[in-house]
Order: structure tokens, then C-alpha cells, then sequence
């Protein structure tokens, strides 16, 4: 990875906290990037729940939108499951 993919990863991972806020924490986000194809891989933390999202692209800036709106339905799936059973936020 090169320094602006690790800037855009280290990017990523602050906006995903703040997508997903403090009831969640954003453990990882991996950038892969090959020759027309990106991916990225973001895993999220929610007490002992541990989810992963993906989002794969013909580039890197093709990724933001798609893993930044399954970070906000992560956290809105979250937050539902806790309404319905319970548990702290």
C-alpha cells in the first residue's frame, strides 16, 4: 500500500467511528488495491459482537459511499437488536 492509500485507510477508519459512534468501536479496516480493482474490509465491535463489512470497487475512491452506508446499517441493526432484547447501547 502507498502512503495516499494509507492516508485514505487512516481516513476511512476515523469517519467510520463517527458513522457508527461510541457504542461500536472500529477495530480494522484493510485496503487491498490491484490493477483495476479495489477492496476494503472494515470489522466493527460491539461488546463481543464483531461484524464485517466489505466494499469492493474499480478504485479506491469508489469505496467511501458504499462501506460508509453499511457502517450506518450496522450501527441502525445494532441499535434495533438492542431494542428489541435489550442491553446496554
Amino acid at each position: 500500500m502507498n502512503d495516499a492509500e494509507e492516508q485514505f485507510a487512516g481516513r476511512l477508519a476515523e469517519d467510520l467511528a463517527q458513522v457508527v459512534g461510541p457504542a461500536m468501536a472500529v477495530d480494522d479496516v484493510e485496503l487491498e488495491v490491484d490493477d483495476g480493482a479495489a477492496r476494503v474490509t472494515a470489522r466493527l465491535r460491539s461488546g463481543d459482537e464483531v461484524e464485517t463489512i466489505e466494499a469492493v470497487g474499480p478504485d479506491v475512491l469508489s469505496l467511501y459511499g458504499p462501506i460508509v452506508r453499511q457502517a450506518a446499517e450496522t450501527r441502525l441493526a445494532a441499535a434495533y437488536r438492542r431494542l428489541l432484547i435489550g442491553g446496554e447501547p
